[in-house]
């Protein structure tokens, strides 16, 4: 049995070599396509998320845009309430409250109260009174 010779052996090497390249070059073109569609799809997600963020925050805008005029309304009607009458009394300011946190979309006014200017001498006594 004789050795092939180093002729025969390149030959057959590149006629095997020859009908893989395009196997080859087949797959490095789905590689390449489905690389292209995965970066289009990903493009395509994030500028998705984007647009989702931004009306979010648009929305989260408007929302908190109308809870400030809500409080604002709320303060106003406030100021009303001490313009129209001569006194205010604890009472009468606390019933006001609790009418504005009856109202839908006031959320804001549990913070609401008021405090009188106390002399420096007198706020022991408002302390007590207040307690």
């Amino acid at each position: 049995m004789s050795l092939p010779s180093t002729r025969s052996v390149r030959g057959a090497s590149a006629a095997l070599t020859r009908g893989r390249r395009p196997l080859l070059l087949g797959g490095l073109l789905v590689i390449v396509a489905v690389v292209m569609v995965w970066s289009q799809s990903h493009r395509a997600a994030i500028e998705h998320a984007r647009q989702v963020h931004h009306e979010a925050t648009i929305a989260a805008g408007f929302e908190l845009s109308h809870q400030i005029q809500q409080i604002e309304s709320a303060m106003m009607a406030g100021r009303a309430l001490f313009v129209a009458s001569q006194a205010v009394d604890r009472d009468e300011w606390e019933s006001f409250v609790d009418e504005l946190k009856n109202t839908k979309g006031l959320s804001g006014t549990a913070g609401f109260g008021v405090i009188r200017r106390v002399k420096a001498g007198e706020a022991s006594v408002f302390v007590e009174h207040m307690r």
